[in-house]
């Protein structure tokens, strides 16, 4: 079994305003929009290896643009993401100017350095708007 990126205590990041929100598991932080960094639970650095191979996103701006490392931009106003089987190490969320409300938007993640994320069930306890 793999290891499981998530924020520091495992819960959704709340009061984000709009812009990029930039997710970097090999130093295992998040930077916000306004600058403000804070710790995931563990990063691949310490581990000793170089990527994720799947990921879990939900955002609470359908509008929001979520890249995943170089090559997979999603933007189909949905607002969870499930990918498996695919090697990264960033990601970047952007929220676009528009988001509504302004500054109070969340967004959850996990991340693993296994192929596959089966956690389409799990993301239905944190869609609380």
């Amino acid at each position: 079994m793999g290891s499981l990126f998530t924020s520091s205590n495992g819960a959704e990041i709340t009061g984000i305003p709009n812009g990029a929100v930039e997710l970097d598991f090999m130093a295992g932080t998040v930077t916000l929009p306004d600058g403000t960094v804070s710790n995931m639970n563990k990063n691949l650095n310490d581990l000793g290896v170089n990527q994720c191979n799947s990921i879990g996103v939900w955002c609470s701006d359908a509008d929001a643009t979520i890249q995943i490392g170089s090559a997979i931009s999603l933007s189909d106003h949905q607002l969870s993401h499930v990918v498996n089987n695919y090697g990264f190490s960033t990601v970047r969320i952007n929220i676009p100017n528009n988001s509504t409300p302004d500054a109070s938007n969340q967004i959850f993640f996990m991340a693993s350095t296994d192929g596959q994320l089966e956690i389409q069930l799990h993301l239905k306890f944190i869609i609380t708007l």
